[in-house]
């Protein structure tokens, strides 16, 4: 069953649409895999986005890979790597923002 609170899609400047997720047994995997990742998106949440403008995408790029492990964007063979990931967000910070505070944000139903 989905969780549908924890899922977000998020359109590229380019038209294309990404799922990210931050449940918790795709966090676990992304600890597990890639420590560097799971640390800057863990000091995002934990600490906010107003520290620094980067911790927006690293919560965003770490709830992508977290949708690759979901089997979402291709799955786990199709990760970009985190200078992809900017390239295709361009410099959308509203919608990486926004993006990041559905995520951490349950939604009502």
């Amino acid at each position: 069953m989905e969780n549908k609170h924890t899922y977000r899609e998020y359109k590229l400047p380019n038209g294309e649409t990404i799922k990210c997720t931050v449940a918790f047994k795709f966090l676990l995997k992304l600890r597990e895999q890639n420590k560097k990742i799971y640390k800057k998106l863990n000091d995002g949440i934990l600490n906010g986005i107003g520290e620094d403008l980067m911790d927006s995408v690293s919560i965003l790029y770490g709830a992508y890979i977290c949708g690759c492990y979901a089997g979402e964007n291709g799955g786990e063979e199709a990760i970009m790597n985190e200078s992809e990931f900017i390239e295709k967000i361009e410099d959308d910070i509203a919608g990486v923002f926004n993006a990041c505070f559905d995520l951490i944000n349950k939604k009502k139903n």
